[in-house]
C-alpha cells in the first residue's frame, strides 16, 4: 500500500476563486443540513444544496424536495424550515420543503423540511444553511441550555489522533486532562487551525441548543474537511485516555431567580428517578456508548450505575457549581 498522502479534496484558495464570483441578487443557494441515523446506530450529518430564484417570506412559499436516504423503516425524509435568524429570508419557514435520496431497506425517499436558518460562512452572501427541527421542551419555563461539546481530531487516512505517532502514543505525561484538554504548545496541541476556523465560522450566529449544536457539528466537519482532518464525537475513541462528552448546562427562569437553588434541587430529585432511562436515551446505542466513557474512567467521569449530585463535584452525575450554591440560584450541569 502506498504511503503517499491522498490528494486534497478541497483547497480553500482554489474554492475562493469561485465563491468570489458575482451571484445574481435574485438567486439564493440554500444548503439543507440534517441528521440521518444509519444502520450502525450512529447519527450521520448530511447536506444537500439547491438554488431558489426568489426571496421567500414563509415556508409555504417553498416546494417540497425529495432525497434518497434509505433506512430499514424509512423511505422518505422531510426538512421543513421553522425559525428566524438574521438574513434575507425572514424566517425558517421561508425555505422550501425539499426531498433527498437517502435510501434504506424500506425507505427510498426522504423529505427535507428546514426549521432553522443560518448565514452560510462558506458560500457567504445571501446563501443560507437550514437545519432540521429539534424539539424545544418546556418552552414556558424559559429554559437556557449551554452544551460543552467535546471532540477528537483524527488523521483521515488512519483514524488515529492528529499529531500522535502513527499507531503509537505520545510521550507519557502525568496529567492527560490538563495537557490534552487545556494545554498549549506544539508538542501538546495540533489542529488549532480547525478549532479557530470552526469558532469563527460557527460564531457567526448565536449558539442555541438542538438545531444549533447540529449545525455547529456540521461546520466543524466542513472546516476540518479542507485540511483532510477527520472529526469524531465518539465518547471513547482511544482506550485509557480521556473520552469526549457533551455536558449540558441547564436552567429555567425559576432556577435563575432568587431562591432558585431549591428549584435546582427539585429538578435533580426528578432526574435521579430516571437515571437509567436517561443514560439509555442519551446515546444511539441505548447506554452502551455512555458505558464506554464512564465505566472505569479515571478522568472526572461519574459512576454510571449510581446517580449522584454535589456542589463543585465533577465526578457526580449532576454538578452544582460552587458559585451557584453560594448565590442560591443559577444552573446545574448534567455530566
Amino acid at each position: 500500500m502506498s504511503s503517499q498522502s491522498a490528494p486534497l479534496t478541497s483547497t480553500p484558495a482554489f474554492l475562493a476563486r469561485y465563491l468570489s464570483l458575482t451571484q445574481p441578487d435574485d438567486k439564493v443557494q440554500v444548503t439543507y443540513v440534517f441528521s440521518h441515523p444509519a444502520k450502525d446506530g450512529l447519527e450521520h450529518l448530511c447536506n444537500k444544496s439547491r438554488v431558489i430564484d426568489f426571496v421567500p417570506k414563509q415556508a409555504s412559499d417553498l416546494p417540497v424536495w425529495d432525497c434518497g436516504l434509505v433506512t430499514d423503516t424509512v423511505t422518505e425524509m422531510v426538512l421543513r424550515p421553522s425559525r428566524v435568524i438574521d438574513f434575507v429570508p425572514k424566517q425558517a419557514s421561508d425555505l422550501p420543503v425539499w426531498d433527498c435520496g437517502l435510501v434504506t431497506d424500506t425507505v427510498t425517499e426522504m423529505v427535507l423540511r428546514p426549521v432553522r436558518l443560518y448565514n452560510d460562512p462558506f458560500r457567504r452572501g445571501n446563501n443560507k444553511l437550514s437545519c432540521r427541527e429539534a424539539m424545544e421542551a418546556a418552552k414556558g419555563e424559559n429554559p437556557w441550555f449551554a452544551l460543552e461539546q467535546e471532540y477528537l481530531l483524527l488523521n483521515a487516512s488512519d483514524n488515529w489522533p492528529l499529531g500522535w505517532p502513527k499507531g503509537g502514543y505520545p510521550e507519557s505525561i502525568s496529567s492527560p486532562n490538563v495537557h490534552y484538554l487545556y494545554g498549549v504548545g506544539a508538542k501538546i496541541q495540533c489542529g488549532r487551525d480547525v478549532i479557530e476556523a470552526h469558532f469563527r465560522a460557527g460564531g457567526c450566529e448565536g449558539i442555541r441548543i438542538g438545531d444549533d449544536v447540529l449545525m455547529s457539528r456540521y461546520l466543524l466537519h466542513r472546516v476540518a474537511e479542507d485540511l483532510r482532518i477527520a472529526v469524531t464525537f465518539d465518547p471513547k475513541p482511544i482506550p485509557n485516555m480521556p473520552g469526549s462528552g457533551a455536558h449540558m448546562n441547564f436552567s429555567t427562569e425559576k432556577m435563575r431567580a432568587k431562591g432558585g437553588l431549591t428549584e435546582i434541587e427539585r429538578a435533580i430529585e426528578k432526574l435521579s428517578k430516571r437515571h437509567e432511562k436517561h443514560l439509555a436515551l442519551y446515546d444511539p446505542h441505548e447506554g452502551a456508548d455512555n458505558a464506554r466513557r464512564l465505566i472505569g474512567s479515571q478522568f472526572y467521569g461519574s459512576d454510571m450505575n449510581t446517580f449522584t449530585s454535589g456542589v463543585a463535584n465533577r465526578g457526580a452525575s449532576i454538578r452544582i457549581p460552587k458559585r451557584v450554591a453560594q448565590e442560591g440560584r443559577g444552573y446545574m450541569e448534567d455530566k
